[in-house]
């Protein structure tokens, strides 16, 4: 299984589109509480039809370690999202294998300024990954 990352400001999938706000995002400036979503392309075999999935959409840094905050409980949490996906089934008219289109959104990231790297993983492999910067705010509003 491959799949492709795109970074937006907004994404969501209704009836079968993808509907994207600021696609193609490659940085944006340090400040608190960003809203970040991402669109993933998912390519598999035709084998995988009707399979479920545990997938994982996580936040790292270029070393591989998971980013995260301390949260108003004291309490570290990742930038992380969970879930199950279920692979539609393969149709007997159809020659093609057919692509699956997955959203996730963080509400609220706030990363220190740098590099880092969202992954999307499926069975504890990762098959897709985006890099993105984090510059900081210049002092000209910019």
């Amino acid at each position: 299984m491959k799949a492709t990352l795109l970074l937006a400001d907004y994404a969501e999938l209704s009836n079968g589109k993808l509907g994207v706000l600021g696609g193609g995002l490659t940085w944006f400036f340090a400040q608190s509480a960003v809203p970040l979503s991402v669109a993933v392309l998912l390519d598999a075999d035709a084998n995988e039809g009707g399979a479920k999935y545990d997938v994982r959409l996580r936040i790292v840094n270029l070393g591989g370690e998971p980013m995260g905050f301390i949260g108003d409980d004291g309490k570290p949490y990742r930038y992380e999202i969970d879930d199950i996906i279920e692979w539609p089934k393969k149709d007997a008219n159809i020659e093609n294998d057919l692509d699956f289109i997955w959203v996730g959104r963080f509400f609220g990231i706030n990363l220190d300024e740098g590099i880092h790297r969202l992954e999307f993983v499926v069975k504890e492999e990762v098959v897709g990954s985006q890099v993105f910067a984090v510059r900081p705010k210049s002092a000209a509003g910019e």
